[in-house]
């Protein structure tokens, strides 16, 4: 090396030579070496990761392989990755048939892990870093490689639940969850029963695998508890001699330290324990009974007599509690969305949902399907999956009005109404249970709905995915309650949810006299009985018990007339109702009508049919056939409701007047029963009177 006085420095060039030496043999040793594969071809293990040199060298012959050199070097690329992958899944099946671990990936891991398998691609990714995989087909499907095997039980051949099995965690709740036949056994009892509701798979999944994992949780607290093994299987939980150890299991897995280091329950949790445990219990009780293990079925009645007497030491409060939150938080008037924001909400989805479909690119789709989900479920007040979870069949048919008759629209008779019934497409889909609630779809949000169905593919939807606002998934939807939070932070407001706006919209309702066939329409949409409205959602009527009882209680208490007082608060809401409503009930009354639905109160007093000599005698002859007939015990088959609405339309009867149809029907019925019992105990007795003589 040279100074910078032009001459030779002897002790930095020794030193340099000896650092490259070093530096070289380090390079030696630690040489990087490309991952084994293997050849789908001669079933050979190719070293050094020189397989598309293998492929065309040796393979050249191949048909395939002859078509794919003729092609672009970025096809040959896809070929050979696809093939490279072929092999190590190939490879890795073989090892793990024969009870070992697969050890052929795509690159060599720094420090030892497990291998999950992606069955839609066929490619072995560390489990830690699945989450990233990025997959060439559109579900990938993380399989455990011990579940490739050939699966010997019901359940383990069944693909969905085995889908879920393979969706737990690595850890020791996950693990239970996949090992423990009793776990598995209690989750597959849940899958069928809700595995055929359609739409609704998502949901299923989440919550069969929520209630396995508690169930597995619990047993583990209950092992540190009792000293049991965690080797053993959950049906040690359910015996008498440790029914102790597994109260004390649910009050500690229950319990939790808040900030201020105090000890606190969750009580929603403790009855879902509760909930879970006896259909356990029962799913067990089948499971002994149908593999005819009677004395284990014996002692688990015993056990389940047992929990129950003890129940109510443990989940009465939890109870109590539940109902006392649900008063004094969930339907308190301050908790229900303010209507500013809800105005300003409104009017920042309209101006989006305009600018997104206007100028529409791939790249808004989402954020136009967030938009569109949002809109649907704050404005019909519809839980938070259910609009997000709309079918494209069951949008196809609002599209074509397979709801809405044309008939029934052209015998509207008032042009405000008939406008506002083409305002809305009407979808109807799966609600809670075994409901079919309805969706008004404004058509505001028509055009963009069309261009989400439109760009689909382009988007990465897959062709079979059976969802309107379905995500790159074949089975998955968006949520709606993410694209809620989503839509109000972008707004900037607090957040608005669809539980929130079905308080808001129960408690207008209990403040509105709505006529009975409307208040049954209103639960209708709303998919519950009217005591969970009443309970459940709408705010206590504060304003008015201060205004009826408190004029009652005074004028009480001062030793006023009550009555009259009564009566004169009564007279001013109606008038006060009247003034607010009256538009409503005449628009609701006629709507009703031209709809012909049947009005009925939820509790109609029966009402007493005096029938006339004249009415009576032309029913005993129009019905002679029915009446006439000879058996016992009054028995016999009565007219068909076509036949009663024909003897209705030919004749007039005057005792019922004033009747609708279907309480006319019911007393024509009554009446052919009472005049049969009649004449058949006037000719048994004229028989006696024979027979005697």
């Amino acid at each position: 090396m040279w100074d910078h006085f032009g001459k030779f420095n002897e002790t930095i060039s020794g030193d340099t030579e000896n650092n490259e030496v070093e530096v070289s043999c380090e390079r030696k040793n630690n040489v990087y070496k490309k991952p084994d594969r293997y050849c789908v071809y001669c079933k050979c293990v190719i070293h050094n990761g020189k397989l598309k040199r293998h492929i065309i060298r040796k393979h050249k012959t191949e048909p395939e392989i002859i078509e794919i050199l003729k092609k672009d070097k970025a096809t040959q690329n896809i070929f050979f990755d696809r093939k490279r992958k072929d092999g190590i899944y190939e490879f890795n099946v073989e090892l793990i048939s024969e009870n070992k671990d697969p050890s052929m990936r795509e690159r060599q891991a720094n420090q030892k892990d497990q291998l999950r398998v992606c069955t839609s691609c066929k490619c072995f990714v560390s489990s830690r870093f699945f989450y990233k995989h990025k997959c060439i087909v559109p579900e990938p499907d993380p399989l455990k490689p011990a579940l490739l095997q050939k699966a010997k039980s019901k359940i383990d051949q069944d693909p969905d639940f085995r889908e879920i099995l393979n969706s737990f965690r690595d850890g020791k709740v996950g693990a239970l969850c996949r090992s423990d036949p009793f776990i598995k056994l209690i989750g597959f009892r849940h899958f069928n029963l809700r595995k055929h509701e359609k739409g609704k798979e998502n949901e299923v999944k989440r919550v069969v695998m929520a209630e396995m994992r508690e169930l597995a949780r619990l047993f583990l607290t209950f092992c540190e508890i009792s000293g049991e093994s965690e080797t053993n299987s959950l049906e040690i939980m359910f015996s008498r001699n440790n029914l102790q150890d597994l109260y004390e299991a649910i009050q500690q897995q229950v319990s939790i330290v808040d900030d201020k280091m105090e000890r606190k329950e969750k009580h929603g949790q403790k009855l879902f324990l509760n909930a879970i445990i006896l259909r356990s219990i029962k799913a067990l009780h089948g499971h002994y009974a149908e593999t005819m293990q009677d004395l284990k079925a014996k002692e688990l009645k015993n056990f389940k007599d047992a929990y129950k007497f003890k129940s109510c030491e443990l989940f009465s409060s939890a109870r109590q509690m539940c109902v006392k939150n649900s008063m004094e938080k969930l339907r308190r008037p301050e908790n229900l969305p303010k209507e500013m924001d809800i105005q300003k909400l409104k009017w920042f989805i309209h101006e989006e949902i305009s600018q997104n479909v206007t100028n529409f690119s791939v790249e808004r789709y989402a954020w136009l399907r967030t938009l569109i989900v949002s809109r649907l479920t704050l404005f019909n007040a519809r839980r938070g999956e259910e609009a997000s979870r709309m079918l494209r069949t069951e949008w196809e048919d609002a599209e074509r009005n397979v709801w809405v008759p044309q008939e029934q629209v052209a015998n509207v008779e008032d042009s405000a109404e008939k406008f506002l019934v083409g305002q809305f497409k009407l979808a109807y889909l799966k609600g809670k249970g075994k409901k079919f609630v309805p969706v008004l779809v404004p058509k505001d949000l028509v055009p963009g709905i069309r261009l989400l169905i439109e760009n689909r593919t382009l988007y990465g939807i897959p062709v079979n995915n059976p969802f309107l606002f379905g995500t790159k998934s074949e089975k998955s939807h968006c949520s709606g309650w993410h694209a809620l939070r989503e839509v109000c932070h972008r707004a900037d407001i607090s957040l608005i949810t669809a539980g929130k706006m079905r308080h808001r919209l129960s408690s207008i309702y209990a403040s509105l006299h709505m006529l009975p066939h409307n208040q049954e329409i209103f639960l209708d949409h709303m998919g519950h009985e009217k005591g969970i409205n009443k309970e459940n959602y709408q705010c206590p009527a504060g304003v008015r018990t201060l205004r009826v009882m408190g004029r009652m209680l005074t004028d009480a208490d001062e030793g006023g007339n009550v009555s009259k007082a009564i009566q004169e608060e009564s007279d001013a809401d109606g008038e006060n109702d009247m003034d607010d409503q009256e538009e409503l009930a005449a628009e609701s009354a006629e709507i009703d009508v031209d709809d012909d639905i049947d009005v009925s109160d939820e509790k109609i007093t029966p009402k007493t049919v005096k029938w006339s000599k004249e009415d009576t005698a032309t029913l005993r002859i129009f019905f002679q056939t029915y009446i006439s007939t000879q058996k016992e015990n009054n028995t016999g088959n009565l007219p068909r409701k076509n036949e009663i609405e024909d003897y209705l339309r030919k004749t007039k009867v005057t005792s019922l007047v004033g009747l609708d149809m279907k309480t006319k029907i019911h007393k024509i019925k009554t009446k052919i029963f009472n005049e049969r019992k009649t004449s058949r105990e006037r000719v048994s007795q004229k028989l006696s009177k024979l027979m005697s003589n």
